[in-house]
């Protein structure tokens, strides 16, 4: 379990990219998606920790990660609009998923 910077690389089948620009380019997939009525590519989540509520809007797929392999990427925002800044998870567990990564790496 750990945690990326913007600048880490995502690889994908065809080419490599940097974490903000695949974060960008999942942005805009999730933007045509609510505007076709399709499901979107981030979705909200909410985690209680001692009576406080955080919201987040996640995606959450397997990748391979430079200079880590086969990881679980979480891309974590907490503005709707997915304006803000976006925070990078990662996990050698395949089938967690976003909710269960981001409590726990956020205790962390």
């Amino acid at each position: 379990m750990g945690t990326l910077a913007r600048d880490d690389l995502v690889l994908l089948k065809q080419s490599q990219q940097r974490l903000d620009a695949f974060d960008a380019h999942l942005r805009q997939e999730h933007h045509q998606a609510i505007k076709a009525d399709r499901q979107p590519v981030f979705r909200k989540l909410s985690i209680t920790d001692k009576g406080d509520k955080e919201t987040y809007y996640s995606s959450c797929q397997t990748h391979r990660i430079h200079n880590f392999g086969k990881h679980r990427l979480v891309i974590n925002h907490r503005q709707a609009d997915l304006s803000d800044a976006a925070t990078y998870f990662i996990s050698n567990q395949l089938k967690w998923q976003a909710r269960g990564i981001t409590r726990i790496r956020r205790h962390r």
